[in-house]
C-alpha cells in the first residue's frame, strides 16, 4: 500500500521524499522469506536448482503476464488514439509489450525507463536475477564469503551513489543504473537471507516482541517521510538507509510477535504482489478519468485510489493468480513428483 502512496503524492496532499527507498526493504524481505522457505532445502540438496526455478516461475509469472498484457494494451490503445502517433512509436510499444511478457527491458524513444509500459517491473526484474544468483550460490557460499560480498556490494553502492547523484538505481537505462539496480537487489536478498540465519539463533521475550512491529513500521515511515537533506548528507542518508536501516527493519519485524495481526498480515501478503504490478494501471485509469489535478479533493481521491488498487489486487489474487498457479503446479511440479515416484517403484 505504501507504494501506491509514494507514486501518487497529488492524491494525498503530501509527498514521501524518500519513498523510493522502500523497494530496498522489499528486497531484504524477499531474501528473508525465500531463505526461510528454501535455504535449508538448497543446502541439503532436497530441492534442485531447476525445481526452485520452476517454483519461482509459477509464483511470479501469472501476475506478471496479466499485468504486462493489461499495461501494454492500455498503452497501445492510447498511442493508437493519439493524433500525433507515428508508425515507429506503435512498433516500439508493441515490442515493449512483447519483451515485457518475458520480463525483458526494452528502450523506446519517449522515455528512458527500462520497462516503459509498467515502470514498477524494474525491481521485479532485478529481484528475480538476484534471487536466482543467491539460490545458485547458497549450497556453496560460506558465511565469511557472504560477509565479504555484502561489504563489496555496500562499497559499490556507495561509489555509485556518489557518481549517480543518488541511489535510486535500476529504473532507467545506463550502465551505472543497471549495475546499481542489480547491486541493490543482490545486497537486499543476501542481507535478508543473512538476517534469517541470525534470527534463528535469537529469541526475543514475548512481552518485548509485541512492541517490535509498531517500531519497525514507524521506522519505515520515518525513513520514507524524511525530508531531503543537503547534498553531502543526502547521499550518506540514502546509503545508510539501504545498507543498514532497511535490513534492520526486516530484523525487527521478524522478531516481532504478530499473532494478533495474523489475518491482516496474510491478507497483505496475498495482495502485495498483484498490488505492486497493477497499481500503475489503476493510477493511469484514474488520471485518464479525473486528470492529474486532484488537489481539490485530496485525500478522498487518494483513499478511493487506494481502495480501488487493493480491490483489484484481491480480485487478481483470488480469481486469477491462485487458480492459475494451482494448475501450473499440477502441470509442471506434481507430474514430475509422480513420475519420479513411479520410476523409484520400478527400480525397487
Amino acid at each position: 500500500m505504501l507504494v501506491v502512496i509514494v507514486h501518487t503524492p497529488n492524491y494525498w496532499g503530501f509527498e514521501l521524499p524518500h519513498g523510493f527507498l522502500a523497494v530496498d526493504l522489499f528486497f531484504s524481505l524477499s531474501g528473508f522469506v525465500l531463505a526461510s522457505a528454501y535455504k535449508n532445502k538448497l543446502e541439503t540438496g532436497s530441492i534442485s536448482i531447476r525445481r526452485f526455478f520452476v517454483i519461482r516461475l509459477i509464483r511470479l509469472y501469472p501476475v506478471l503476464l496479466f499485468g504486462m498484457l493489461a499495461s501494454g494494451g492500455i498503452a497501445l490503445s492510447g498511442v493508437l488514439i493519439h493524433h500525433n502517433r507515428t508508425l515507429q512509436i506503435v512498433y516500439e510499444y508493441i515490442f515493449a509489450t512483447l519483451f515485457g511478457l518475458f520480463l525483458l527491458p526494452y528502450k523506446i524513444s519517449d522515455t528512458n525507463s527500462i520497462f516503459p509500459l509498467n515502470g514498477a517491473i524494474w525491481s521485479l526484474f532485478f529481484e528475480i536475477i538476484a534471487n536466482n544468483l543467491v539460490a545458485i550460490a547458497t549450497p556453496f557460499i560460506s558465511k565469511l564469503l557472504t560477509v565479504i560480498i555484502l561489504i563489496f556490494l555496500a562499497v559499490f553502492l556507495s561509489w555509485a551513489c556518489l557518481s549517480n547523484t543518488g541511489i535510486n538505481f535500476g529504473v532507467n537505462w545506463g550502465w551505472i543504473s543497471l549495475a546499481g539496480g542489480l547491486a541493490r537487489a543482490t545486497y537486499g536478498m543476501l542481507a535478508g537471507a543473512s538476517i534469517y540465519v541470525i534470527h534463528k539463533k535469537f529469541k526475543v521475550p514475548k512481552l518485548f516482541s509485541s512492541a517490535l512491529f509498531p517500531i519497525a513500521a514507524a521506522l519505515l515511515v520515518a525513513v520514507c517521510a524524511s525530508p531531503e537533506f543537503t547534498v553531502g548528507f543526502e547521499y550518506f542518508f540514502q546509503i545508510f538507509a539501504v545498507v543498514i536501516i532497511m535490513p534492520s527493519i526486516v530484523m525487527i519485524a521478524a522478531c516481532a510477535n504478530t499473532e494478533r495481526l495474523r489475518h491482516l498480515m496474510e491478507f497483505s501478503g496475498a495482495i502485495s504482489y498483484p498490488l505492486y504490478v497493477f497499481h500503475g494501471i489503476i493510477i493511469h485509469l484514474f488520471e485518464s478519468i479525473r486528470g492529474r489535478n486532484t488537489t481539490s479533493s485530496y485525500p478522498a481521491t487518494g483513499l478511493l485510489l487506494l481502495l480501488a488498487s487493493i480491490s483489484l489486487a484481491y480480485l487478481v489474487d483470488r480469481f486469477y493468480d491462485i487458480p492459475v498457479r494451482g494448475k501450473l503446479r499440477k502441470l509442471l511440479l506434481d507430474k514430475k513428483v509422480t513420475a519420479t515416484s513411479q520410476f523409484s517403484a520400478i527400480k525397487l
